[in-house]
């Protein structure tokens, strides 16, 4: 039944604006000031139905939103005006009053624009600001909105900058409030397209409102959402898939865009910026950088694969560029890579799916510190792609097969530390054992170098842990590519993968007998019977990842690091 013509409390409906899930919105007037209002009405049935308790979820996910929006007081938030509920014949009507822009929304805006090309970096910049800005209010009072996408951001026009209005963040209806406690309906709610995996498993945190930004974000730069399909594929895209960067959709996009919207679309939440507001401030000072050239340019030695440089833009830190080489399979794929850079600090660089030859990395704050006080330089890193593959999956003895995974740099100016003098130790043996001298012109022969023996590949990213089996006949190796494998040692071949987690895998270790293997893919661990191949036992309910495990000389117990405490379990 349309409320069309309907009096709900001193709002006398007009028409329907539109209807979604949590109820339908009209646009009403109040007659007491002549004032065009939105309304946000459901419906329950007073009598009992089958849907009963359903009706009663919905009116109470309806007062909580009222609550909610009550709570939050920001120019970038769409205000509360009013909250009731009336009887109206056998239905009982719960309605939000709130401000009617007629203006529609950020999606509505978009479609209508009079412009084909899509927004420019500065003017999504404008967007972000106040989103973030809006997001950041709402989390600092516990609240994560879990529903972030264009349609929900309603418009307000600036007459003195048409193409730049305002944002005004609505529909805050599946909206949880993190003060609430643990055993609290975890509900999966929200928009595929925009939701981040832990919203999927119904743990949602403020860096998932973050996520689902950064979706918009790359939508807008780019015409279309990282990623795309069904309900069921995207979901699989949103747990396994890297995005593109959003460079190889559109070539005017800086690389230092792709490290902001990449860092903020990480698949684990800790991995993200460390709030909505810093995602917002990474992504202003990603487009200022691509609005300074940078001049002052110092080379500096690195080694025979790649070249780093130093950059001076005072009053901030040095910048330090390099060329990084990685495999066509790892730029297919994506990496990790480790870098140490001078003074001896690491720093752990994402290499995204899909990048391509000659693209441009930048890690902003990891440069050289300032001398005076200012911001830390950047890392900025040229890719590029070696022409071929390595020799696979198994190179015989002798092959050498070079992958760097380590980036060392030092300054050119600055040369290796002289070697100590050698000095002599003196000894007196005891006439017994004293040695008869060698002759002065007998040569000392030197130790042969070492030998290479073989070399396994089948991992599209950093390997992480190695271990032989007992009986040295295999060889496990695990890493960044998400995977645990298995290998004969004597032919190479490879027996046995393990797939299918969202996690990289830091840990690995054989039973004492040889016939089991634990590995640990993120914040989980699994013990599987490999002649089986089968899962025998799962240890979960961890927030942190593990990054060691070890079995008993015995075989009968394992343990394993969870953050800063190790635990010791039966192995079953």
């Amino acid at each position: 039944m349309s409320l069309e013509g309907q009096q709900i409390g001193r709002y006398r409906i007009v028409r329907l604006l539109g209807s979604g899930g949590m109820g339908e919105v009209y646009l009403a007037e109040d007659a007491r000031i002549e004032q065009q209002v939105a309304i946000k009405v459901i419906r329950a049935e007073v009598s009992p139905y089958p849907h009963q308790e359903a009706n009663q979820e919905a009116a109470r996910l309806f007062q909580r939103e009222a609550r909610t929006i009550a709570k939050l007081d920001h120019p970038h938030i769409l205000p509360l005006y009013d909250y009731g509920e009336q009887p109206l014949g056998n239905l009982t009507v719960v309605y939000l009053v709130m401000p009617y822009r007629r203006e529609g929304s950020l999606s509505d805006w978009l479609r209508h624009r009079n412009q084909t090309e899509l927004l420019s970096p500065q003017e999504v910049a404008h967007v972000i600001s106040q989103a973030a800005s809006a997001l950041q209010h709402a989390h600092d009072h516990q609240v994560v909105h879990q529903d972030v996408k264009p349609a929900n951001f309603l418009i307000r026009h600036r007459p003195e900058q048409p193409t730049r209005p305002d944002l005004l963040l609505a529909d805050f209806g599946i909206a949880k409030l993190t003060s609430l406690t643990a055993s609290a309906s975890q509900s999966v709610r929200g928009t595929p397209t925009y939701m981040a995996p832990e919203q999927w498993d119904g743990q949602p945190v403020p860096a998932t409102d973050q996520y689902a930004l950064a979706v918009m974000i790359y939508e807008l730069l780019t015409g279309r959402p990282p990623f795309q399909g069904g309900p069921g594929q995207v979901m699989r895209q949103h747990f396994f898939n890297q995005p593109q960067p959003p460079s190889a959709l559109d070539g005017r996009l800086s690389p230092s865009i792709d490290t902001v919207l990449l860092r903020a679309l990480s698949k684990q939440a800790t991995d993200r910026f460390e709030s909505v507001a810093a995602f917002a401030q990474a992504f202003r000072q990603a487009i200022q950088s691509t609005e300074q050239p940078m001049s002052g340019v110092a080379e500096m030695h690195i080694d025979e694969n790649e070249l780093l440089t130093r950059t001076r833009v005072a009053p901030m830190g040095e910048d330090i560029k390099a060329t990084l080489a990685i495999s066509p399979s790892e730029a297919q794929m994506g990496t990790t890579r480790s870098l140490t850079l001078p003074g001896g600090r690491r720093v752990t660089v994402p290499v995204p799916a899909g990048i391509r030859n000659g693209q441009i990395l930048r890690l902003d704050g990891q440069g050289e510190a300032s001398a005076v006080g200012g911001a830390a330089g950047a890392l900025i890193l040229s890719i590029l792609i070696k022409t071929t593959e390595e020799p696979s999956p198994f190179a015989a003895s002798g092959t050498a097969v070079a992958e760097a995974t380590v980036l060392t740099a030092q300054p050119a100016a600055t040369k290796p530390p002289p070697l100590p003098p050698t000095q002599a130790v003196r000894a007196t043996p005891s006439p017994a054992t004293r040695p008869t001298p060698l002759p002065a012109t007998q040569p000392v022969a030197a130790p042969p170098p070492p030998a290479l023996l073989s070399t396994y590949q089948g991992h599209n990213g950093a390997v992480y842990a190695v271990e032989w089996s007992p009986d040295g006949k295999q060889l496990a190796s695990a890493g960044d590519d998400r995977t645990a494998q298995i290998w004969d040692s004597s032919t190479g071949k490879r027996i046995t993968t393990y797939r299918g987690y969202s996690s990289r895998i830091c840990a690995l270790a054989w039973s004492p007998d040889g016939k089991r293997i634990a590995f640990s893919p993120g914040n989980f661990v699994q013990i599987w019977d490999t002649a089986r191949d089968k899962l025998i036992v799962t240890y979960r309910g961890y927030s942190d990842d593990i990054y060691a495990l070890a079995w008993s000389p015995d075989g009968k117990r394992i343990a394993f690091s969870p953050g800063n405490t190790v635990q010791v379990w039966q192995a079953t």
